[in-house]
């Protein structure tokens, strides 16, 4: 065995003795608050169910569909997943959380072909705000706001905005109906 290989060993061990004893009082001091009685975690609930999504301006019954939304609460209130089929067949996942470090909400995107957007904002004016950006094929990043405003009980609005001029104009890229499925 080399020194330095006997070295860096005891280092992990070292550590590991110094990290165990403070695991085991972590675990006796109680458990951590629920999820449930933090008001902030509960500011994006209004968009917890099963969806049918149409344009904002609907043309003429029927309705054009541009998919279905189902959102859920996970992990014992702590998060919400969005889980989107595209009625043209895209599909893609989001993870939303209230996150105690940033105070602020936080939106993870995933969708077919894995494109992804990570947002982050706040509950205000009846409408959960979220703000990030993308990145094109270019290079060039495109600033994005996504805002779900809760119209009613079973109604809520998501807007998708997008600017390329660092946020000087802004274009609507989406406007979407969300109508509770019953």
């Amino acid at each position: 065995m080399s020194p330095k290989f006997r070295a860096s060993h005891a280092f992990f061990i070292v550590i590991a003795a110094l990290l165990v004893p403070s695991l085991g009082s972590a675990q006796t001091a109680g458990p951590p608050p629920s999820c449930t009685t933090m008001p902030e975690m509960r500011q994006f609930d209004f968009w917890i169910g099963e969806w049918d999504v149409n344009p904002w301006q609907q043309p003429t019954a029927p309705p054009a569909s541009m998919g279905k939304n189902s959102v859920h609460s996970i992990i014992d209130g702590c998060a919400v997943l969005e889980e989107w089929t595209g009625s043209k067949g895209g599909i893609g996942k989001s993870l939303n959380f209230y996150d105690l470090n940033r105070k602020a909400w936080r939106q993870v995107w995933v969708g077919t072909g894995g494109g992804s957007l990570d947002y982050s904002g706040d509950f205000h004016d009846n409408a959960m705000h979220f703000e990030g950006w993308s990145a094109g094929k270019d290079g060039k990043h495109t600033l994005q706001k996504l805002t779900f405003t809760k119209i009613s009980a079973d109604t809520v609005r998501q807007t998708f905005e997008a600017s390329t001029d660092d946020g000087k104009t802004w274009n609507v890229t989406f406007d979407g109906r969300y109508v509770r499925h019953r």
